[in-house]
């Protein structure tokens, strides 16, 4: 395959790729609110983003995993960890529910998407450590604290995804400190770009297929 070639099936594996933006926030209930992009210079430490009525939801990280990504729940039944390999292209979502004051506060609710859900981060030891490949530079997150993530078992929070994995439910029993969650979402490329790709790449795989017979011929 010449150059030529080589940028144009480059270009529209590319394409494929690129053709997925942000998982779309299909439905919301209770005290789930959506506030869109997470910006640089927010400050989502202890005290700093504050709420006793709404569960903040930003949009976090969208591209291929730099690295493996350490996960609480995974696959269709979303009963034990897992790893994201590196790699895997992902839009991720940040929960973040932090009330004023230290009076015991409970909020819940669901938030629906319009692409699988293939992983979250419910607890402080995997939010912290997938921070420098998920987080958002500039971002002030509160790397490090032990009581960052949800207190299951007894602890007030509970959480679960749905059996087609596009929505997830959450309930936060926060007082003294706020819970965070992370939430990964696999994006689906739109049809038409598939056809697209699929139509660009056609005639190198036709060409492919008409020099292997040439050569079992010769």
């Amino acid at each position: 395959m010449n150059l030529k070639r080589l940028a144009i099936t480059a270009a529209a594996v590319g394409a494929l790729h690129s053709s997925a933006g942000f998982a779309a926030i299909t439905g919301v209930t209770g005290a789930m609110t959506p506030l869109g992009q997470l910006l640089p210079g927010t400050d989502l430490r202890q005290n700093a983003f504050q709420s006793d009525t709404q569960i903040a939801v930003f949009n976090e990280f969208q591209g291929a995993l730099s690295a493996p990504v350490l996960v609480d729940a995974e696959g269709s039944a979303f009963t034990s960890p897992g790893v994201i390999p590196a790699g895997t292209l992902v839009d991720t979502y940040l929960l973040h529910d932090d009330p004023l004051g230290t009076s015991p506060t409970m909020l819940g609710g669901t938030i629906s998407f319009n692409e699988p859900i293939i992983g979250v981060e419910v607890l402080s030891d995997t939010l912290n450590l997938s921070d420098p490949i998920l987080g958002v530079p500039g971002v002030l997150y509160d790397t490090g604290g032990t009581d960052r993530g949800l207190e299951l078992g007894g602890g007030g929070d509970s959480y679960s995804i749905s059996g087609d994995s596009f929505t997830f439910t959450g309930n936060f029993s926060t007082s003294t400190y706020m819970d965070e969650v992370r939430i990964i979402c696999a994006p689906v490329p739109e049809p038409s770009t598939v056809i697209s790709g699929a139509l660009v790449l056609l005639p190198f795989g036709a060409s492919a297929l008409r020099k292997l017979r040439k050569d079992r011929a010769a």
